[in-house]
């Protein structure tokens, strides 16, 4: 997955439902430059994803289209999927560590902090019961 595509999804998660933001405030609530905010919208206007309405006080509402709606799924499931891909991968070079530390004689290991590692750890640990892996 391209790093616009998750850019996109991100753009199109802030601005459903919203009734009113401008691209100042969505580059800031989706952490990315007001340029590029700017850029990703015209290109879904152009592709007829959003619908703009003009509101009071100079404000734009962007309503999301079906079209908008059906790219904004596949964008998540496409991410979703990307994601797991990367779990997956972080999983076979954790469990290669803990395969490696074990055949060096080490069957006792102690993770400092309660994070994403320590608990995949934790989970690979009932693949190999000998191995006492504990999170403090």
């Amino acid at each position: 997955m391209k790093p616009t595509d998750i850019k996109t999804l991100l753009l199109l998660e802030a601005l459903d439902g919203e009734e009113c933001l401008s691209q100042r405030e969505l580059s800031k609530k989706i952490n990315i430059s007001l340029g590029l905010v700017n850029t990703i919208i015209n290109r879904l206007l152009d592709q007829g994803f959003f619908k703009v309405e003009t509101l009071p006080k100079s404000k734009l509402r962007y309503a999301l289209t079906e079209k908008g709606a059906s790219e904004k799924t596949d964008l998540a499931i496409r991410y979703i999927a990307y994601l797991s891909g990367i779990y997956q991968e972080i999983k076979t070079r954790i469990q290669d560590r803990l395969d490696k530390l074990y055949e060096d004689g080490i069957c006792k290991i102690a993770l400092y902090g309660a994070d994403a590692i320590s608990e995949i750890s934790c989970i690979l640990q009932s693949n190999n019961p000998s191995q006492k892996i504990v999170a403090i």
